[in-house]
């Protein structure tokens, strides 16, 4: 039996180079995948309009990989709400330009973002139009009822009648003999009228001394004199006993 070892060794080496050969392959198609991806999507932005029954708004940003030798325009068509041209940005910008209000009154417009290289050539641009909603039914104003006011009545005061006293007739008595008897004049008596005495309030009354015993100054000085012997007499012992003073029997 004849082996042929050369074909064998030459199938081993064309194995041994595939499989780094592939690896290289997929990890340059990957690198040229990924940076080329980068350059593709660079320098880009968003332009978004909205518009309802109730308002409208459009927003213009830019993603967080525009350059700042890059050229950027916003074109703007809405009445009222113009853009701006030949701005620069870096990839620390977001929001860049932004309108919106209430409806009514609706708007139309549209709203253009162009991304121009250094040179003036157009590398991006985006486009967002709003237009009034459709099937937005205006609201019919309900008129409100004012109230009328009522007046309300006065009353009127009735008048109460005062009664008129009647004046009496006296009959005067004649005396016989045709002489007028004398009309006699009540003397007037004079009413004592009580003295009004203080209340609370005593009489002073002022009574002698008799001699039967002492006064209260007299008791008032007696009692000083004793607090003081009192006094005297505790010193004294005070200083006896702490040998300030000897008190010798005599």
């Amino acid at each position: 039996m004849r082996r042929t070892f050369g074909s064998i060794g030459s199938t081993r080496l064309r194995r041994s180079w595939a499989a780094p050969f592939a690896a290289a392959l997929a990890i340059g198609g990957g690198g040229a995948l990924i940076f080329g991806g980068v350059t593709a999507f660079a320098n880009t932005g968003e332009v978004v309009a909205t518009e309802s029954c109730s308002a409208w708004s459009v927003v213009v940003s830019l993603d967080k990989n525009v350059t700042s030798d890059k050229i950027v325009d916003v074109i703007s068509t809405i009445q009222g709400y113009p853009g701006f041209t030949g701005q620069h940005y870096d990839s620390s910008y977001g929001e860049i330009w932004s309108a919106g209000a209430a409806v009514p009154p609706a708007e139309t417009g549209t709203v253009t973002l162009n991304i121009n290289y250094a040179s003036g050539a157009l590398e991006f641009t985006q486009s967002g139009s709003i237009a009034p909603a459709a099937d937005c039914s205006t609201p019919t104003a309900t008129p409100t009822a004012t109230p009328t006011a009522t007046p309300t009545a006065t009353p009127t005061a009735t008048p109460t009648a005062t009664p008129t006293a009647t004046p009496t007739a006296i009959p005067t008595a004649t005396p016989l003999g045709g002489v007028s008897a004398a009309t006699a004049t009540p003397s007037s008596t004079p009413t004592a009228t009580p003295s009004s005495t203080p209340t609370g309030g005593a009489l002073g009354i002022t009574t002698p001394g008799t001699g039967a015993g002492p006064t209260s100054s007299s008791l008032t000085w007696l009692g000083m004199i004793l607090v003081l012997l009192g006094c005297a007499l505790l010193v004294v012992r005070w200083m006896a006993r702490t040998g300030k003073i000897k008190i010798q029997n005599i």
